[in-house]
Order: C-alpha cells, then structure tokens, then sequence
C-alpha cells in the first residue's frame, strides 16, 4: 500500500496521453455533461464510460487534475485489498494471500495511478470471485437448496452489471462467470437457470443502454473500442480470412512479471478443481485466461498495451498463487514457499513498477506536453467559435476552448474517420467536414491508414522545408500557422505543425486551387 501511494506521488505531474483522454469526459462529467467529449455531442470514446463517471466526482468537488489523480490512486488502492481479500477467502492464509497479492504491484499499480480504468476493472474481478462464491455459499447453507433472495444475488447482479461498463472486453469476465457459476452449482440444473438467467438479463440493462445508444447514434457499439481494434489489427497478420493471428498476449503471460504468477497460479487452479466448493473457481478462472488469450490473438491482437488489456485476470491469479502457497502443511516447507514467493513475485513486481515510473518521468510526459498547451494556447487564440481541430492526441481537448471542437485523426472519440480509414482516404474525409486547423504529428506518418495519404504527404513536405508557408495538396490549402520549436518528448507523438486549412467550394462549386 506504501508503494502504490509512493507511485501516485511520483507520477502526480507525469501523465500518460491514452489515459488522459478520460480527463475531457470527466470534466463534463463533473458539469453535468456525461458521456460528451465535444459538448452537446454523445461520444463512445471513453473505454470505460463507468470509470469517465467515477473521475468526474473530483470535478464535481472542484478539485480537477490533482483530485483525478487521488481518485486513480485511490481505487489502485481498492483493486490491490480487493485482491488480497479474494486470495484470503479461497486460500484460507493471509500470509499466502499477502504474498499473491503482490502480483498486482508490478502488473497493476502503474496504470491505475497514471488514470487508467486499470484499478477499477481489478477491483471487479476480484469481487466477482467474492460474491459467486457467496451466492453458492448461500445455497449450500440450506438443507433444501432453493433459490437464494434477491439481496443475497445483488451484489452479484451489481458486479455483472459494472463489468462491461468498466470495460467492454470484460463481458468475457462475465460470461465465463456465469458458466461456472451454473455448471456447479449444487442445485439442479435447470432451477440454478432459473435463477441466475433473471439475474444476468437485469445485470445486462445498463451496458445495453449505453451501447445500444452509441450504435443508434454513432452506428457503432463503441468508437474507442472500434478504434483501438483497428489499430492493432493493422499490425497483425490475416488468418482465416477474419480472424488475425499474433502471439503478444502469450509472449506477455509468459515473460516477468505474469510468468512469476502464472505458473503458481496454474497449479493452485488445480488444486481448487479438487475441492467441490471450489470447483466453479477453477473453471471460472480457466475460462477467464483461455478468453482472453483468444481475444488478444485473434480478434483484437494484443500488439502493444497487452499487459494492460491482461489485467482483469490479475485477481484470478493471486487466488492461484494464494491457495498453492497455503497448501504445504509442514511449517518449515510453508514459510520456504512463502519465502521464495516473495522474492520472484515480489520481486518482479518491484522491478518492473520501478522501471516504468523512472521510464514515465525521464520521457518528459508532463502536464503541458500531453495536453499540447502551447499550440492549444495558438488556436485558441485563432479559431473563431464553432470552428473544428483534427488531431491524433485528442486529450488536448482539456484544455482547447470549449467551443472549438476536436475531431479524432483515428476515430477513437468520434466515428467521423471511420468510413475513410480503410480506403486510406484521408483526402475525402477532409473534404467532407472541413475541419478548420490541423495538428500534425508523426501519427500522420507512422500509421498505415495515412500511410501515402494528404496528411502524411503534407507533414513530409513541411518536415522538409517549413518554405513557402502555403500549400495546396489534392486542392485543399495547406497554410503553416505555428511550427514546434523545442525538442519531440520520446515515445508520445508530440505535436510539430499547426496548420489552418481552407477548401475548394462545395460539389458544384469550382476551385481555383491547383494540386501539387
């Protein structure tokens, strides 16, 4: 618990660019716009619309980016002691418990604390575990099993119900939950059914409507979502036709720190198969893992960012480590496991914290760097009211006026791109909703839907000589308003030109802009 408040602290001025992108929605959020990212326009650009809620308390409370950060730090907090106590109830052993639970700090603790959803999702999964072996504890505790009350099933309800909204991949969590939950039950089949399926539909309302809105209005469940799949799918091989092929998520399980967990954890699974009462944990954890590797291969290729999308297993693997580090009997053979545990995990989960808060602030993520407040403070001072900015790094929509709005260069706040990215028609979305600015940066050049396009032919040509300071490509004016003059911060596309963009009339119009 020292460390991750330790790490908070260290990073309290670092931030990291994906997760800032929850900062715009929470501040409307706080104002009483949720779910906007541009006001009075819906967007599914939040990954987790739950998490974009629970950061807008700060902002109602006034305490804005620093209360954002206690707030992430707080529920980094949460998902370590929820771990703990998940591994406690099915190991029996705190000690065992203390140790497994250290997995966490090397794989969870720093995207919690740099705002990512990454606390609040652990934090469901572990009491998922606590409250499916509740319902099933309930329905043990009578001599003629029936069906437990509905206040007895709440809490179960609740944790399916925030799962998805907390991110939408955990729908494996849940649908492997349920499964488990009814093949072991210790009542008749059809009557756990019964039961459980009134639960699961009610669980579902809230994820229905909340997604079933997005593809009424955006015509897709989820832009970030959408996007981000893009995004790792152009780097993975076809397979099957459909389905993408890449080893990431196997690479990362079997590599520091999951390995130290894994393993441990593979064999404690085992041991729950044994007991009858913790039959469905076993299974519920093996589905999870088996999930999840699926996902991350095949439909959405874990490329980059796959320990991050591995979190909401990190409970179902202290349980793991837990109950085979309270298995020996023998005390001296049961402190040398507990020993040689919290060297490999302690150790690699110290390691590796260490090594990616001292990576996130000697890389110069700061406050004005992320949020690109230089050329945020240029267009404010140039865009008249209703004008629109295309930009890559759309968390710099913080700090831009409000009536200045921010369309997404790759989609992940809004659908606009999405018609165009496959063509690799960057011209043809331009033409059709003029924005008035440009932000460029090298994402104009290092993703494959630009790649050839308007925005990596214009970056080129001005990377080359900022001369002359007008340009015309494909007929749209290309005119260099403000230029990057301090160095690129290293592993965030930091912003280089600002340009102001005017276009041909509209269809039926004539320009009189020559291409080059």
């Amino acid at each position: 618990m020292a460390i991750t408040i330790f790490a908070a602290i260290r990073l309290r001025d670092t931030y990291v660019g994906d997760a800032a992108v929850y900062l715009p929605y929470a501040r409307n959020a706080g104002d009483g716009h949720p779910f906007q990212f541009n006001l009075g326009e819906f967007s599914s650009g939040s990954t987790s619309p739950l998490w974009s809620l629970i950061l807008g308390v700060p902002f109602l409370a006034g305490f804005e980016l620093m209360g954002a950060k206690a707030m992430a730090a707080l529920f980094a907090a949460i998902g370590f002691l929820t771990t703990l106590l998940a591994a406690r109830h099915f190991s029996r052993s705190w000690a065992a418990a203390g140790v497994a639970a250290l997995f966490a700090l090397g794989t969870m603790t720093f995207p919690a604390v740099s705002l990512y959803e990454s606390g609040l999702v652990v934090t469901l999964s572990a009491l998922a575990l606590l409250a499916g072996d509740h319902v099933l504890g309930a329905w043990r505790a009578t001599d003629a099993p029936r069906a437990p009350a509905w206040r007895t099933l709440a809490p179960l309800v609740a944790v399916w119900a925030a799962l998805p909204l907390a991110r939408p991949d955990a729908v494996i969590l849940v649908g492997a939950h349920a499964l488990a939950l009814l093949a072991f039950a210790p009542v008749e089949r059809r009557r756990a059914l019964r039961t459980l399926a009134p639960g699961l539909a009610v669980a579902a309302l809230p994820a229905l409507a909340y997604f079933g809105y997005s593809v009424a209005e955006l015509d897709t469940f989820s832009t970030s979502s959408q996007a981000r799949t893009f995004a790792l799918r152009e780097g993975a091989r076809d397979w099957l036709g459909p389905l993408f092929l890449e080893d990431g998520a196997v690479r990362e399980l079997f590599a520091s720190p999951w390995i130290f967990g894994l393993l441990p954890a593979l064999a404690g699974l085992w041991l729950l198969w044994r007991r009858a009462e913790t039959r469905w944990a076993a299974a519920y954890g093996a589905l999870a893992v088996v999930g999840y590797v699926l996902l991350l291969t095949f439909v959405a290729p874990g490329i980059y960012d796959t320990p991050r999308y591995l979190l909401p297993l990190v409970p179902v693997v202290a349980c793991g480590v837990a109950v085979l580090l309270a298995r020996p009997a023998q005390p001296l053979l049961a402190w040398a496991a507990l020993g040689l545990a919290a060297l490999a995990i302690g150790g690699s989960a110290a390691d590796e914290l260490r090594d990616n808060v001292r990576l996130a602030r000697s890389i110069g993520i700061d406050r004005d760097e992320v949020f690109e407040r230089d050329v945020v403070a240029r267009i404010d001072a140039l865009a008249e009211p209703g004008d629109a900015v295309l930009a890559y790094e759309v968390q710099l929509r913080y700090f831009l006026r409000q009536d200045v709005k921010v369309f997404s260069q790759d989609g992940i706040t809004d659908p606009r791109v999405a018609a165009y990215r496959e063509d690799k028609d960057m011209t043809g979305y331009l033409m059709r909703y003029r924005p008035e600015f440009w932000i460029a940066d090298r994402n104009a050049q290092t993703r494959q839907y630009t790649d050839g396009t308007i925005l990596e032919r214009a970056l080129v040509a001005y990377r080359h000589s900022p001369r002359p300071a007008v340009r015309v490509f494909d007929g749209i004016r290309f005119e260099l308003v403000a230029r990057r003059n301090r160095p690129l911060a290293l592993g965030f596309g930091g912003w280089e030109f600002l340009f102001r963009l005017s276009y041909p009339p509209p269809r039926g119009g004539r320009s009189h802009l020559p291409s080059q």
